[in-house]
Formats: structure tokens, C-alpha cells, sequence
């Protein structure tokens, strides 16, 4: 049997040739799914399928969440507690350095504290007094660094302080006459440029924030916004939300549209995937958003691997997607009762990206697979043939019988003969003898065919429901179903 045939290579190439963008050839993506909360082993089912899929040149995790994160958009997690409490301290002990002239430390405390928040919009969102020892934080570094001569870095954190509180002034109490002046200052060339424009669009009554600061439900019209990168996050109630970042341009208008489901269950942090509330939300929404995330970070074609519900428990399955999110190949290898070993797993990659199938990979759509809304079609018969070959070769056998019983009855007497040894009357019965015989013969060759496509379909039949599953302390068990 080829490693590929024919057919599988015309559906890859048709399927990559919709993903070949302008400039080349995209990297094709591994993406993750499951319900609910990720499987305590999740990392040993899926890790050698994705490692198999990495070394075969698809993007995978922390290289491809970065690239998720950059083009699409990031977490947009919150803090403990304790964490919130740390960064305020952090930030104390940041100015205390600065107003001391040791602007090494304050940078050391400042810079780690701004950055946390700025990773936990959700803290933001939840309490806005967070934003004001961002604040601080920002102007704490501007400051130091404009002290120490690194007039690009201090520039660039006060740019910041004029994007993300225009809301707010500089209290010179509080600052200081010198923040007051670099503030005015870095201000006012700032309000040289021309002003963008940011229009949010979100297809739910969401949250959305702006650099920290509440903007709106659902939509948002920005104007007049000083040119540089924003932040926007959106969150449905009280949801984990993610972070869309945007770059306004001078005197440009800039749109974003916003998926709050999909926002909702994407995940880049611990994996690249989706983490869906259902199995129902999974099979509605699984194709179109592992499409928009390939497509977002310009990636080929999509592989799909989690956990999903079989008919004897859960299944590794892996899904090959188009970019339109039509499934190309999809199949499955038995999860439980025992985990499958790590070659399986590989095995179920290989076979998606163009291998030979392996025994124990169960194809559920593509090559030899029936489609989804399609009734099983069996090989060389019909669930009726069991019994009809049967009651075929039974009806056959009565007619055969019978049509020969009447052609050897034929021309004799009818009545008891006369002395003379001439029958009055005799029996005329060939002509119905060869007709019964006739049918009988005709339902014997069909009984003889259907056992042949019986016979036939349970071979196919065995083929295809062979099992092969791993067990815990080596070796295999093998089990076939067919029909007698």
C-alpha cells in the first residue's frame, strides 16, 4: 500500500494551495481544545502527537502564543490579593529610591511593578484605583531615566502617562514642579500630530477598557487620540477577557472588530488552544475560530488535537482544517480505559500530515471514512442480508424440491389404473414443475451470491472496527467485530 494515495495528495494540495498567502507559504498550526478544564494528563496524551507535529515544521506552543499574543491578542488576567498589595509596596519603595537620588533602585522597583499591571488588565477593569499607582509607576520612570540622561526612555514613559490618562492632570504636590514641566512639555509635542481615531465593535454587551480606563458597553468611538500603541481590553461580565492591542496613526482611523466568544475561550498562556464551556459549544464553534486564529498570525493549514467523547469512553482526536474550516482528515486513537503510548499519538500526527494510517488510528473523516450525516454504508450488502441469504437459499431448496417432485410426477396416473394397465387420467404437471423448479434454482443462485457478499462484508466489516489498544504493563489487545 503507497504511504500516500493519490487522492489524499489532490485534497492536501488543493487544501494548502487556499493557504499560500501573496508573499509564500504559511507554517501550518497546532492548536488545542477541550471542555472545560484541561486534563491533569493532557501533556503526556498530546504532548508527543504535538512534538511530532513540531519537528514536521507546524508552529507550537510558546512559540506559536507568542505569535498568537502579538498578532491577536493576549490574556488578560488578574492578581491575587497578594500580588495587588506587592506591586502598590513595590511602587512606595520605588518613589522613596527616587526622591533618595538613587534612580538605579527606583528603576529596579518601578519598571517590574508597571509591568505587572499592565499584564493584569482584568485587576484594572475590576478596580480603577489600580490605575493610579500605574500612574505613578509611569511617571516614577519617566523621571529616573530623564535623570539619568536616557532622554528615548524617559520620553517614551511619559507619552505613555499622556495616552493612558487624559482624563487625568499632574497634581504638582503629589509629582512635582519638574513631572509638571516634562509632562507639559512631552504633552504638548505630542498634540503636534495629527489625531487618530479607534472605532471597538464587539458582537456582545462586553466590558471595554482602554488602557486601564472604562470606555464603554458593546461599542466605542474614540477620537482624538494622540498617535501610538493602545491597549483594549474587552471582557464579557466577569470573564477572563483578553487584550487587543492596537497602533494608531497620525490623523488614521483604525477599527477593531472583536470576537467576545472567541475571546472567551482562547487560551496562549499555559497552551495555544480553546477551553469551551460545552460539548455542544466545541462542535458549533471549533472550525471558525481555530480558522481566525491561523489566519490572524498568517498561518497554513490548522491541526486541531484534544480529548473528545467516544462511543467507549474519551478519544485522542486530531482534525485537519481548511482555511474555510472544512475538516480535510479527521481521526481518532482510544484514550481510555488506559492512556494511549506515546507512539500512538505520534502515529495519529503522521497519518494527518500524509502518512500511512496506522492500525490503531480509527478514521473518522477522509480517506476510506463515511461522511458525518451519511448512514454506513456496508461493504457488499445490507443489514438484511444476514437473513435474506437464509431465506433465500430455505426458499430456493422448498421450490427446487417441489418443481422436481412435479416433473417426476408427470404422466402418471392420476387415479388407480384399470385392469387393462391404461390410466384414464394422468397427471400433467411438467409445465409447473419447470416453472417451481425454475424459481427455485433462480432463488438458490441468489442465496449463493448474497453469502458471497456477506462473507465479504463481514471481512470489510472486521477492517473496519478493529481495535488495538495499549495495555498499562506492555503489549497490545486486539479485538475484531464482525458479523456470522
Amino acid at each position: 500500500m503507497p504511504a500516500v494515495s493519490m487522492r489524499f495528495l489532490l485534497a492536501a494540495a488543493a487544501a494548502a494551495a487556499l493557504w499560500l498567502p501573496a508573499t509564500g507559504a504559511a507554517d501550518p498550526v497546532v492548536l488545542h481544545s477541550f471542555v472545560g478544564e484541561r486534563p491533569a494528563n493532557a501533556t503526556y496524551l498530546l504532548g508527543p502527537f504535538t512534538q511530532e507535529l513540531a519537528n514536521r515544521g507546524y508552529r507550537t506552543g510558546s512559540d506559536l502564543g507568542k505569535l498568537v499574543e502579538e498578532r491577536l491578542s493576549r490574556s488578560g488576567r488578574a492578581l491575587s490579593p497578594a500580588q495587588v498589595a506587592e506591586v502598590r509596596r513595590s511602587v512606595d519603595r520605588g518613589w522613596e529610591e527616587w526622591t533618595a537620588g538613587n534612580f538605579d533602585a527606583a528603576i529596579g522597583l518601578l519598571e517590574p511593578a508597571q509591568a505587572t499591571l499592565l499584564d493584569a488588565p482584568a485587576s484594572l477593569a475590576d478596580d480603577q484605583t489600580l490605575r493610579q499607582p500605574l500612574r505613578r509607576a509611569l511617571f516614577g520612570l519617566a523621571l529616573a531615566h530623564s535623570r539619568k540622561g536616557n532622554r528615548g526612555e524617559s520620553e517614551r514613559y511619559m507619552a505613555e502617562v499622556v495616552r493612558s490618562f487624559p482624563d487625568l492632570g499632574v497634581d504638582r504636590g503629589a509629582f512635582g514642579p519638574e513631572a509638571q514641566r516634562f509632562y507639559d512639555r512631552v504633552k504638548a509635542a505630542l498634540a503636534q500630530q495629527s489625531k487618530g481615531v479607534l472605532r471597538i465593535e464587539v458582537d456582545a454587551s462586553a466590558g471595554i477598557f482602554l488602557n486601564g480606563r472604562f470606555l464603554a458597553i458593546g461599542r466605542s468611538r474614540e477620537e482624538s487620540l494622540v498617535p501610538g500603541r493602545y491597549r483594549v481590553f474587552v471582557r464579557v461580565g466577569d470573564g477572563a477577557g483578553r487584550v487587543h492591542e492596537v497602533n494608531i496613526a497620525a490623523g488614521g482611523t483604525q477599527t477593531l472588530n472583536v470576537l467576545s466568544g472567541l475571546d472567551s475561550v482562547l487560551r496562549t498562556r499555559d497552551y495555544v488552544g480553546f477551553t469551551f464551556a460545552s460539548d455542544e459549544q466545541r462542535q458549533r464553534e471549533e472550525a471558525n475560530y481555530a480558522t481566525a486564529v491561523a489566519r490572524a498570525v498568517g498561518g497554513g493549514p490548522i491541526i486541531v488535537v484534544g480529548t473528545y467523547p467516544g462511543a467507549q469512553g474519551n478519544v485522542l482526536r486530531g482534525t485537519l482544517y481548511t482555511r474555510d474550516g472544512s475538516v480535510l482528515l479527521k481521526g481518532d486513537v482510544a484514550a481510555e480505559p488506559v492512556a494511549p503510548a506515546p507512539q500512538v499519538a505520534r502515529n495519529l500526527a503522521r497519518w494527518l500530515t500524509g502518512e500511512d494510517k496506522a492500525d490503531e488510528v480509527i478514521v473518522r473523516v477522509g480517506e476510506g471514512a463515511q461522511p458525518a450525516d451519511a448512514p454506513a454504508e456496508e461493504s457488499g450488502g445490507s443489514r438484511w442480508t444476514p437473513i435474506a441469504k437464509w431465506t433465500t437459499g430455505a426458499l430456493g431448496l422448498a421450490a427446487a424440491g417441489t418443481g422436481t417432485a412435479l416433473l417426476l410426477l408427470d404422466g402418471s396416473c392420476s387415479s388407480e389404473a384399470p385392469a387393462t394397465g391404461e390410466c384414464a387420467e394422468v397427471y400433467d404437471t411438467a409445465s409447473t414443475g419447470l416453472i417451481v423448479a425454475g424459481a427455485g434454482a433462480a432463488l438458490l443462485t441468489t442465496s449463493i451470491v448474497l453469502f458471497v457478499l456477506d462473507r465479504d462484508r463481514d471481512e470489510d466489516s472486521a477492517d473496519r472496527t478493529a481495535t488495538v489498544a495499549p495495555i498499562a504493563n506492555g503489549g497490545w489487545m486486539m479485538s475484531f467485530g464482525g458479523r456470522f
